[in-house]
């Protein structure tokens, strides 16, 4: 607990020392964030394997859950404290092709900071591979919420 602590005030320390430093002259903005066409075509190099997915929410842990959650919701602790808030990216893994993700991620936009020559290439593509993950858990969410529901109800 005291290692998530630690890295969450590092990352907090990092993270504002990157605001407004990310891939828009006037930071982010409430238009959607398109990356480049080059980018989108980008396939990942990094095989999907459990082994790769784990270490993507290793470093998804370690340097994005402060802003967008644990899981992915754009709830992080200091969610609140961004305008606009997060991403939610359980609702944008699957719906948008690997390339987007590593472009983002690289380049940044507004106070979320361009990772690049932060981590390395392959941590990118692995962190791609687990973000790819989180449409996933949204269907398992919905089935066992409607699942629940119906227990409280009766059904």
């Amino acid at each position: 607990m005291k290692q998530i602590h630690t890295a969450i005030i590092i990352f907090c320390t990092a993270s504002l020392s990157f605001a407004g430093a990310g891939g828009s002259k006037h930071g982010h903005d409430n238009t959607h964030w398109d990356a480049p066409a080059f980018a989108k075509a980008q396939s990942n190099p990094i095989t999907y394997t459990q082994s790769s997915r784990q270490q993507g929410e290793d470093i998804f842990i370690k340097n994005c859950a402060s802003c967008h959650g644990v899981t992915g919701l754009g709830d992080g602790p200091l969610s609140s404290t961004i305008k606009p808030r997060p991403t939610d990216l359980r609702t944008m893994s699957g719906k948008h092709k690997d390339g987007d993700f590593a472009w983002k991620i690289s380049t940044g936009k507004g106070a979320m900071p361009a990772w690049k020559g932060i981590l390395k290439r392959s941590e990118i593509w692995h962190l791609v591979n687990y973000i790819q993950t989180l449409s996933l858990s949204v269907k398992v969410t919905q089935k066992k919420t409607k699942h629940e529901r119906a227990q409280t109800h009766g059904h």
